[in-house]
């Protein structure tokens, strides 16, 4: 997961690259997992402490936001 997510912090995303990183992230679980259903997915991120990628981005760009402004 760490490499998908290398520098986006510091590189601003489009809606649309945020989105195709989520698919990317729900359809490896799927595939993973064996299974078709969303909330199955969903299920698995919250019992593996997982967020979405959206969060994760988000939560990265604040942190790096912080760093800078010290």
């Amino acid at each position: 997961m760490p490499i998908l997510l290398y520098a986006v912090e510091a590189c601003p995303l489009l809606a649309q690259q945020i989105q195709s990183t989520e698919f990317t992230l729900t359809r490896t679980i799927t595939k993973l997992f064996h299974t078709g259903s969303l909330s199955t997915v969903n299920e698995y991120q919250v019992t593996f402490g997982f967020l979405p990628a959206k969060s994760q981005i988000l939560i990265r760009t604040a942190s790096f936001c912080r760093s800078l402004s010290r």
